[in-house]
């Protein structure tokens, strides 16, 4: 299975008392192949760096690419505009890495494991 995962499913993945940690694990220990793009990959480390440890974070950036089977390059000045119109004509709660995924998803047609309910509500195909 190809999968998208959000910043909130790694977050569960590497920190143990978060209370999706259990969940996080099982689904990524079935070994999905994981699409990653550049921007889910920044918002996770700087997650981990602030809320855990700069270490902590460098060292789960090489977890997170030891596991993805697949990284997306930078994106371009014109997908980050389809992008940016995705953001701007959004609901509130939508940011920018929302965006992002959304955008992600229907470009390769991919679910997103996520705890988000957010990407529900945008018509995103989510797993578990």
């Amino acid at each position: 299975m190809k999968v998208i995962v959000d910043t909130t499913a790694w977050y569960g993945y590497f920190v143990k008392s978060d209370k999706f940690h259990d969940e996080s694990v099982a689904f990524i220990d079935t070994k999905p192949e994981i699409i990653i793009s550049n921007i889910i990959f920044e918002e996770v480390l700087a997650l981990l760096h602030h809320r855990v440890s700069k270490k902590f974070a460098a060292e789960a950036g090489k977890t997170v690419l030891g596991l993805c089977a697949h990284t997306t390059p930078y994106v371009s000045a014109e997908e980050n505009e389809d992008i940016m119109r995705l953001y701007a004509h959004s609901m509130q709660y939508i940011d920018y890495v929302d965006a992002s995924i959304v955008w992600l998803s229907r470009k390769f047609d991919l679910p997103v494991f996520t705890f988000d309910e957010h990407f529900k509500r945008m018509k995103v195909h989510v797993v578990p």
